[in-house]
């Protein structure tokens, strides 16, 4: 009889310390499917839209790995637990909140953002909360009561036991495997057959494949991505475009000019909306320049956000369709140099300077214009107390342009300036201060808008006229200096707008908002002249530093004449894309150049 009791009393002593198994095997499902249902909900889709158990365990497999590794080193299962569920909804809340404001969810890229946080990221963020000092509460008490509970729980492992040594060697191999995205964080679950996914948009592989699974699986490529040129399709091309003369070039009368670039944030042409034809006009600068054949519609490759892509495309001439998968090209492609317009000015003899009001780290712009050949970068910490002028809490479009002129007249020599302006950068709603309150409420608008659409077209338009005025006043000014100068101003793409603005007035051309062209000009002054006959068709943004070099007389280097070729085919063609063989010498042209292996003599 004392014997059963015995064997009784140690059976539950066991059951009881091994009570964290079965709590462990329902959180573990319960996550799964958790995690399932957040995510369809976070895409606005129905809960059983391409469910397999396959792909609910594939999105929740790092929140194993976080519980893995917090009780190896908290020995708390619970507080554990609880942690990874919550940071897990917490980062789905983020995915629908973006997709609500710029149509596409949480992306390998976005990484980014926290291994480069600053104040800077922090203020950006904060802008699309409607309450973020709520959110910042909300955080601190959830800590402490994490804390609380933490204290309170007994650890469910000993401190060096067998199990606790197990499971942290299984926890560190599989965040090595992690970390260097290879198996079991590579194929299988995370493959192309289960993540679907698409060269031109993201969320196709969310939608098919989870939020979570899609970030894995993109970045599993990104780490191991190679870009390969077809040879062939180079040659192709080449012996298309022998017969296509060579692209002129400017003619230069006192030496080589300053060249200035301005990548105006999400600048379009507001006449392109139904409505705002027969209302004031609100950038009479660029029009005129349009008017008068300096410059036209440009085709971008990106909507609402992805600055960096159109970037890319201007600084390297080398469009981003030649890296799939590379969607914002700063973060996806690492290299220690990036040939294009900075680097081939700066071999010309050129100074070569960046300027952009808000922090370098966004989007690794300080290593990417390092490896651009960009010697200067003038970020928000840079920038002095008293010309840090703020419109809609952002730098005003007025103070980068005294800043760009404050570099010009620093230094002698020709100098290539960028600037990237973000006075007109989202979010468009909300009680942000304006300089100029009375100007803002003067914009007239089509009376068919809601009074929120109204409110955010208009506080977006006030900004539009303020970056065409300093269009305006930058050409003056470098007319002015009397030194020979290239300007190009561009837009990067059109707005984000959350409140219906777009569907309410509808465009022109009855296209999509997607779709849209953003303008560009590019005039020259002071002993360049540079008369391009203008073209009616939209050009593509790759084509633009082919364009500002041979204005600014400089040989550029194959590359960069194989894109003029390719400009003056399209020219005489009157196509507004390239033929297919074309189009894949084009790709392989880009890949050669960005891995180094392009020869003259495969331009020739």
């Amino acid at each position: 009889m004392m014997a059963t009791v015995s064997r009784g009393a140690a059976f539950r002593a066991a059951l009881a310390s091994w009570w964290w198994l079965p709590v462990c095997v329902l959180w573990m499902l319960g996550y799964a499917l958790g995690v399932w249902w957040l995510d369809r909900w976070s895409l606005g889709i129905s809960p059983d839209a391409y469910f397999l158990w396959q792909r609910a365990f594939a999105n929740a497999m790092p929140g194993y790995l976080a519980l893995l590794v917090l009780v190896v080193l908290t020995r708390r299962l619970v507080v554990s637990a609880l942690l990874v569920t919550a940071l897990t909804g917490l980062l789905l809340l983020v995915s629908a909140k973006k997709m609500a404001l710029l149509g596409t969810q949480l992306i390998y890229q976005d990484i980014y953002f926290i291994r480069g946080m600053d104040a800077s990221t922090l203020d950006l963020l904060s802008r699309y909360l409607e309450k973020p000092w709520l959110v910042v509460g909300a955080a601190v008490g959830a800590l402490l009561v994490m804390s609380l509970l933490a204290w309170l729980e007994r650890p469910c492992l000993p401190c060096r036991g067998k199990a606790r040594m197990f499971a942290g060697v299984t926890a560190g191999l599989l965040t090595v495997c992690l970390v260097m995205a290879v198996f079991p964080w590579r194929g299988g679950w995370y493959a192309d057959a289960w993540i679907r996914p698409s060269p031109l948009d993201q969320v196709k592989g969310a939608l098919h494949g989870g939020t979570i699974a899609n970030v894995l699986y993109m970045y599993g490529l990104q780490r191991h991505q190679r870009f390969v040129p077809d040879l062939a399709a180079l040659e192709r091309a080449r012996q298309q475009l022998a017969s296509i003369p060579a692209a002129h070039q400017a003619r230069l009368e006192q030496g080589a000019p300053d060249v200035v670039v301005v990548l105006s944030e999400s600048f379009m042409d507001p006449k392109r909306l139904r409505g705002m034809s027969d209302l004031p006009d609100l950038t009479p600068g660029v029009r005129a320049a349009l008017a008068s054949g300096k410059g036209g519609a440009l085709r971008v490759p990106t909507f609402g956000g992805g600055t960096v892509r159109s970037e890319f495309e201007v600084l390297t001439g080398m469009p981003v369709q030649a890296f799939p998968m590379a969607h914002y090209p700063y973060v996806d492609i690492n290299r220690a140099r990036l040939p294009g317009l900075a680097s081939t000015l700066r071999r010309d003899g050129y100074r070569t300077v960046a300027v952009h009001g808000n922090s370098g780290a966004f989007w690794n712009r300080t290593m990417t214009y390092r490896a651009m050949g960009i010697e200067r970068f003038v970020t928000r910490r840079d920038i002095p107390r008293q010309q840090m002028r703020l419109d809609g809490g952002w730098l005003s479009d007025h103070s980068m342009t005294d800043i760009v002129l404050q570099e010009l007249d620093g230094n002698v020599g020709p100098q290539f300036v960028l600037a990237i302006s973000i006075e007109n950068h989202g979010p468009y709603t909300g009680a942000t201060k304006v300089a100029h309150p009375e100007a803002l409420n003067s914009i007239a608008l089509p009376q068919q808008l809601t009074q929120e659409a109204a409110a955010e077209l208009r506080t977006y338009l006030y900004h539009l006229r303020n970056a065409d005025a300093e269009f305006m006043r930058l050409h003056q000014a470098l007319l002015a200096r009397g030194r020979p100068f290239v300007l190009l101003f561009f837009g990067d793409h059109l707005p984000a707008l959350a409140m219906g603005g777009y569907a309410q007035l509808g465009f022109q051309d009855g296209g999509h908002p997607e779709t849209q062209p953003v303008p560009w000009v590019l005039v020259t002054g002071n002993g360049v002249v540079f008369p391009r006959a203008p073209t009616e068709r939209a050009l593509h943004a790759w084509e633009l530093p082919s364009l500002v070099l041979r204005a600014a007389g400089s040989p550029g280097d194959p590359y960069q004449a194989f894109i003029g070729r390719l400009t003056s085919w399209l020219d005489a063609s009157g196509q507004a894309t390239l033929s297919p063989d074309l189009q894949a010498g084009l790709v392989a042209a880009a890949r050669a150049r960005l891995e180094g292996t392009l020869r003259e003599n495969d331009l020739r």
